[in-house]
C-alpha cells in the first residue's frame, strides 16, 4: 500500500506492519541496566527512570517497558497496551 492508496475522503483500513523490536520490563530496581542499554535517551534522575523520547522527557514507572523502536528511538509503554499490542518474538537479544 502506498500513501496514494489512502482516502482522503472516508476511514481506510490499514494493518500494522509485523516487526519485531526489544523491550526491558522496568522493575524499580533495574534503571542501571535499562540506561546501559539505552544510552544517552535515559537517565536516572532523583531516583526516577526518565526516557527522552521524540515527544519530551517520559517518567517510567515500574511495571512499564521501555521500547526501542525500528529507528533507533526509546520510549515508555503501560503494561495493557503492551499486552495488548505485543507478544514474545523469540530469544533474547
Amino acid at each position: 500500500m502506498t500513501v496514494t492508496e489512502v482516502s482522503t475522503e472516508a476511514p481506510t483500513r490499514v494493518r500494522k506492519r509485523p516487526v519485531v523490536v526489544e523491550t526491558m520490563l522496568y522493575d524499580g530496581t533495574n534503571a542501571a541496566a535499562i540506561v546501559a542499554w539505552a544510552g544517552v535517551a535515559a537517565r536516572s534522575l532523583l531516583g526516577e527512570l526518565v526516557i527522552t523520547t521524540f515527544e519530551g522527557d517520559h517518567v517510567v514507572q515500574v511495571g512499564d517497558y521501555v521500547m526501542r523502536g525500528t529507528r533507533g528511538e526509546f520510549y515508555p509503554i503501560k503494561p495493557q497496551v503492551f499486552a495488548d499490542v505485543y507478544e514474545l518474538a523469540g530469544e533474547r537479544t
